[in-house]
């Protein structure tokens, strides 16, 4: 796998602006994803959440990241006795973020909410018992666009094998026959199974087809998988983990042909994260505009504040 030096400019934090888009609009496709991925800063804009209401449950940690509208930001997270979100807003200021919601998702042994993404107003999760390692659940959340609730409903069931039947990382996007595809890995993502809808309503999904990373091939351990469609409807991936000390996000183009599935190594590039956030916990993207492609990514853990990185195109 390739493997770029991080950059190690440093930059000032002014002010920060997350994309605007409706909550329930969906993902823009864009023109150039290579390129856009490729023009990517570095070096983070770094956002600071406050938390002076919420209470943290223990036994977890922080897992996915990702913008869900222009003032709010959806986390989710692991605990010992259930799953959950947290919604962050800013305040009186851009830079003034507080975290003002915290969901419940899933009672144990479904405890562990992993990387996920968020388009078309529904956040898509996997939540998983991650201490027997045999079995998961994939949700689906739909939000209004005050982002109440609408309502859940589970895309697949997942039982078996142990670390086989995880769904620590969970991606998803629109194809260009509108149906929706969701790509889920396992443990450390070295399996990822696609599963496509039926219909326009996402009610009802069937498994498509797995990718296997070859056995020979030194693989990272992604936390988080996101999937995206340009505007020709070619579809990509890109997994978020660590390489070593390194902060790496790798984008894949993703080819679905006879039941197969292969993933193609286009880009794989090393980011300088701050404040104690990183790739091994939560981390995502935002496609804001046909030629706009943001990264997000958070601390392992919330205090009295939660530290965000924000890598935005240079």
């Amino acid at each position: 796998m390739v493997s770029l030096p991080s950059c190690f400019i440093k930059i000032m934090l002014v002010s920060v602006l997350l994309p605007v888009f409706s909550i329930t609009k969906a993902q823009p496709g864009l023109f150039n994803v290579p390129e856009a991925f490729n023009a990517i800063a570095t070096t983070p804009l770094l956002l600071h959440l406050k938390n002076n209401a919420v209470k943290i449950p223990s036994g977890g940690h922080l897992q996915g990241i990702q913008s869900i509208s222009d003032s709010t930001l959806i986390i989710t997270a692991s605990s010992g006795s259930f799953s959950y979100y947290l919604a962050a807003k800013p305040g009186a200021t851009s830079n003034d973020w507080q975290i003002s919601k915290l969901q419940k998702i899933t009672p144990k042994p479904f405890r562990h909410a992993g990387g996920c993404q968020v388009n078309e107003g529904r956040l898509i999760v996997g939540v998983e018992d991650n201490v027997a390692k045999n079995k998961s659940e994939i949700i689906m959340i739909s939000f209004n666009d005050s982002l109440h609730e609408i309502s859940r409903h589970i895309i697949a069931h997942r039982q078996g094998v142990v670390k086989r039947s995880t769904a620590g990382a969970v991606g998803f996007t629109k194809t260009k026959t509108a149906q929706t595809l969701v790509a889920v890995g396992d443990w450390d993502s070295r399996n990822i199974d696609f599963y496509i809808s039926r219909n326009a309503a996402d009610t009802l999904f069937d498994s498509l087809t797995t990718f296997h990373a070859p056995v020979s091939q030194k693989w990272c351990s992604y936390q988080a998988i996101n999937l995206l469609t340009d505007t020709a409807g070619n579809i990509y991936l890109i997994g978020f983990g660590l390489d070593g000390l390194n902060n790496r996000a790798d984008l894949f183009k993703v080819e679905l042909d006879n039941n197969a599935a292969t993933l193609n190594l286009i880009s794989a590039r090393n980011f300088k994260c701050r404040g104690e956030a990183g790739f091994r916990y939560g981390a995502g993207i935002c496609v804001s505009g046909k030629q706009s492609l943001t990264i997000y990514t958070c601390a392992r853990n919330v205090g009295r504040r939660l530290a965000v990185n924000i890598f935005k195109q240079q």
